[in-house]
Parts: C-alpha cells; structure tokens; sequence
C-alpha cells in the first residue's frame, strides 16, 4: 500500500512540476513573482520526492539520535549483513502487560497471612572467586565463517558456527589478588568432553587503547554447525601454583518455570537458532 501510494504521489508531483515548466518556457502570461513562487514550490516539492526515494529505499527514516546514544559507538563492519539476531534487539508496540489476578476476596474479618520470608542460602567461605562473561568475537574469528552484527558484545545467545569468547578474573580471597598467569592455570571444559586451556593476556591496542588495553583471562570456541540447541553448561577449573583449586560455572544463572511447570527463563550461555525462531 505505502508502495502504491508513493507511485502515486510522484506521478502527481511530476505532472505539476511539467505542468508548471511547460507555462514558464511558453510565457503563458504569468508574472515574475508567480513564476519565482512556481519555481519555489518545483524545489520544494523535488526536496519532497528525494525524501520519498530515500524512504522507500531504506525503508522508514529514523529520528536523530541523541547525544547521549550518538556517544555509544560499537564495532560494526562496513558492507556486512546484519545478523539474524540483533545484538540487544528489542521489539516496538509490544502489547501491554497483562493484568494481575485478582485475589480472591477474604471472609468478613479473616487476616490475609504474611508472604514467606526468603532465606538466603548459608554463606560460603571459598578460596577463590572468578567472574566470567561471553562476549561476541571479532570480524573473520569463526573457521565457520559466521560473524556477529557487532563484536565485543556481552551476550549470552550464539548461534551455530559462531566464535563465543570467554572473560575471565579470578581472585584469591585470602588475599584479595588478582591472579594473573604466573600464579595459576585454567582449563575451560564444554558439555561435549573438549578441554580449552585459558591464557591470561592484554587484550585492546596498546597503541590505541593506551591505559584502557585490559588484562584478564580467555578461551574461544567454534560452535559446531551440527551442536545441539539449548544451554551451554560450561565449566571453569582454576589451579593455583600454591595448591588451592575451584570449578566455576555461569557466575549467576537465572532459571524459572511458567505456568506450565516447564523453564521459561534460563540465563545460561544458549545455543539459539540463526533464524531466532
């Protein structure tokens, strides 16, 4: 329909710029201010019709961004395709929130009882802490040719054949130290049986990023193109040289069931379809 009606609106835009040519060059009896006012309105109206083009080409044009967003620059590679999955993609005019239940009213004078109080878990003394985080990987980085939309990008959702980069800090709670590579290993363990020993390296140009070039922990994978859909349950052992040693797992997973009974949310590293569905 919007196709149609823009076919439409500059056959009729172009009927009236020849029609208002066709009296200049005839000399048709106009004035010069009428014609200065026809020449005004052919701009006006040929500013209107390179609108329209450039709107049907790229589809519907979008507000300036703002200050603020215009700062938040990610890596993106010129010429690619957008992936299937947008990084951070979020839908428009999503429909409202549905309502709560409502309560079933209580008897004349009943006392509704207090909500129970959660108890935490007991405290837990460890020899070690290490958070880690996947990020997206950079142009080229996948042998399966399969890159994201935007690269280093905290994400918990890959799709098959792409590069998942992992991050790692650990540190020694009896000191407070950050272990580097001179005092312990890492091996990354993946639900398949494959073992990935992590590296502590600088990550970040030094001669660009300066101060900013980070030093942490990393491994990276190929998500084959025939691994099953579904959670990642990765596992992290940290061996000190002075004999302390600790598995980690996804720092804070995050699971809860629907009405159904069945897991709704997961915040594991997922294994999703490319096409999202």
């Amino acid at each position: 329909m919007f196709q149609r009606r823009g076919v439409w609106k500059l056959f009729a835009v172009g009927l009236f710029g020849s029609f208002v040519l066709l009296a200049m060059s005839c000399g048709g009896g106009a004035s010069q201010k009428e014609l200065d006012a026809a020449k005004a309105q052919v701009l006006e109206k040929d500013k209107e019709i390179a609108a329209l083009q450039a709107k049907q080409a790229g589809g519907a044009t979008q507000a300036s961004p703002s200050p603020a967003a215009a700062a938040l620059k990610f890596p993106q590679y010129p010429g690619a395709p957008p992936a299937s999955i947008p990084i951070l993609g979020a839908y428009g005019n999503a429909p409202p929130r549905a309502p709560a239940a409502t309560a079933t009213p209580l008897p004349a004078g009943a006392t509704a009882p207090p909500p129970p109080t959660p108890v935490p878990a007991p405290a837990v003394t460890v020899p070690l802490y290490a958070h880690i985080d996947t990020v997206t990987p950079g142009l080229g980085e996948s042998k399966y040719n399969v890159d994201p939309n935007l690269s280093c990008v905290k994400t918990g959702l890959f799709v098959r054949g792409q590069h998942i980069v992992w991050r790692m800090e650990v540190v020694e709670t009896s000191t407070g130290k950050i272990l580097t590579g001179d005092d312990a290993t890492a091996k990354l363990k993946l639900p398949n049986g494959e073992e990935i020993t992590m590296r502590y390296a600088r990550h970040g140009n030094p001669a660009t990023a300066g101060a900013l070039a980070a030093w942490f922990w990393t491994a990276a994978w190929d998500v084959p193109m025939d691994y099953p859909l579904g959670t990642l349950d990765y596992k992290v052992t940290v061996t000190t040289k002075s004999g302390k040693e600790m598995t980690f797992g996804d720092p804070l997973p995050v699971r809860a069931p629907n009405y159904k009974g069945d897991v709704a949310m997961d915040t594991r590293v997922t294994i999703v379809p490319a096409g999202g569905g």
